[in-house]
């Protein structure tokens, strides 16, 4: 055979091509900036009712969210009592639950000028961005928004329950734990409820399959919130990103247009839809004019950092991040896509202290955990890459890039039963991924099935147009018919 003598060196003659061009993945940031403390708080007001069956009503629901949240770590709960006859005794309530990530106000509507009983989520998920960042193809950032406030009237115990999904969800969302916010607002959805709740749910959820990488399913969510509620202004942001994402860029475009009819965001809004249209500059201008007029604007750093980066100008997205972290040094997202252009720049172990970062603040965030695992590998620490996919998976079990990465190290390490039970893993949950077609034919390569690995290389030549890919795959084959 012409191929190298040793199984470890022919492999590791094409298997880093593989590893340096999968990584990355999608992560949700707030464009508020984080409260200073780590922990969320849950605030509930639980005001004295006029009639002992409201009264009833929310403190059993009161009951129902501290048992709730009672076990998570990183949640606060402080319960306070607030007459509805201190007329300052809402505005205080809301003052002090908005230094925090969280606010659930149980009250009576005289204490919040609504009609009958209600829970009314407060500051609950305010506006995040959306950077979609790997290493080799920069996108873009844009807006997307949660709901800031949602209402259940006269709660059941029913109704209490799904609030609680849909506010563990919303907590996910913010611990970037996108598989357990997914599962949580699914529980939160219920076909009776008014298409204010509806919606907003659909919404969120949308958020976390996007996080995820589902957008084809994001849009979905999207759609039918828009379809309840037309005048869901996110919503039409949030699937143009979802548009993008998918490189729909007219469709992307269309939502960003239909975004800017709304007041809110406008300008970040022309922002992703001049990326839409191909017009990064006019993008970046857009930043560059929010930080004349507000040079310690966060977010508008962390987006022109996204936008240096999609023309692959990494240092200056470096300095942009690094200013990001120097006015908010616990922003997870700063120190992930930071990490993302230091590999970029080929500072793999400057991009593992940005990740190792980064998962500090953010322990349930699957992406970091896969490019560190990128990283380490590229480094040839395979063991350590292993370890690093094997958490994402763990995280997130329909990762199906950090499967096929997990495969690829395994090859490397002469595990080839473990390479092809992750190889074949990745193509199940993404039946159009080459590389880890790719990936499976090298192993079968190495183990003798010949007719197993023609298969593979050439589903990969079906399936990609990338030139180094196609023509690897094309060397393995033309060997691979010469030994038959």
């Amino acid at each position: 055979m012409a191929f190298l003598h040793s199984p470890r060196l022919k492999a590791a003659a094409i298997i880093p091509l593989v590893l340096a061009l999968a990584v990355g993945a999608v992560v949700v940031q707030r464009a508020t900036r984080p409260a200073p403390s780590s922990q969320l708080l849950i605030l509930l007001v639980i005001p004295d009712g006029p009639r002992a069956e409201t009264l009833e009503i929310r403190t059993t629901l009161a009951r129902q969210l501290a048992d709730a949240f009672s076990p998570l770590p990183e949640v606060r709960i402080l319960q306070v009592n607030q007459q509805v006859t201190d007329p300052d005794g809402t505005a205080k309530a809301r003052d002090l639950g908005r230094r925090y990530h969280a606010t659930i106000i149980v009250g009576e509507s005289a204490g919040l000028g609504m009609t009958g009983p209600s829970v009314f989520v407060e500051e609950m998920s305010p506006a995040i961005v959306v950077p979609f960042l790997s290493v080799k193809d920069y996108m873009t950032a844009t807006v997307l928004a949660e709901p800031s406030s949602l209402r259940f009237s006269d709660p059941t115990a029913e109704q209490g329950r799904r609030l609680v999904e849909f506010v563990r969800g919303a907590i996910d969302l913010r611990r970037t734990d996108y598989a357990h916010a997914q599962e949580h607002l699914t529980a939160a959805l219920d076909e009776s409820s008014s298409s204010e709740v509806m919606s907003k749910v659909l919404l969120s959820r949308g958020n976390a399959l996007l996080a995820l990488g589902r957008s084809a399913a994001a849009i979905e969510d999207y759609s039918r919130a828009i379809q309840i509620n037309p005048d869901l202004q996110d919503a039409y942001a949030n699937r143009g990103a979802a548009f993008l994402k998918l490189a729909a860029r007219d469709r992307a475009a269309e939502d960003f247009a239909g975004a800017m009819r709304f007041a809110r965001f406008t300008q970040v809004n022309q922002a992703a839809l001049d990326v839409a249209q191909g017009r990064d500059e006019a993008a970046r201008d857009v930043y560059d004019g929010l930080l004349r007029a507000h040079p310690d604007d966060e977010t508008a750093h962390l987006n022109r950092g996204v936008s240096w980066a999609a023309v692959g100008d990494y240092r200056r997205a470096v300095d942009d991040f690094s200013r990001a972290l120097q006015l908010q040094p616990n922003d997870a997202v700063a120190y992930y896509d930071r990490g993302l252009s230091l590999a970029a720049l080929d500072k793999l172990q400057r991009a593992i202290e940005d990740y190792t970062a980064a998962l500090r603040i953010t322990p349930q965030n699957a992406a970091a955990y896969y490019a560190r695992g990128g990283a380490q590998a590229a480094l040839g620490h395979y063991e350590q890459a292993v370890e690093d996919l094997t958490r994402a998976i763990q995280i997130d079990p329909a990762f199906g890039a950090a499967y096929r990465d997990r495969g690829a190290s395994h090859l490397l390490l002469g595990r080839f039963d473990r390479a092809i039970a992750d190889a074949t893993t990745a193509v199940t949950l993404d039946p159009h991924d080459a590389y880890a077609y790719f990936n499976r034919g090298l192993s079968y390569t190495l183990r003798g099935e010949a007719e197993k690995a023609i298969a593979d290389m050439q589903k990969v030549l079906e399936l990609s147009n990338e030139p180094t890919l196609r023509k690897k795959a094309h060397e393995q084959l033309d060997q691979l018919r010469k030994e038959q």
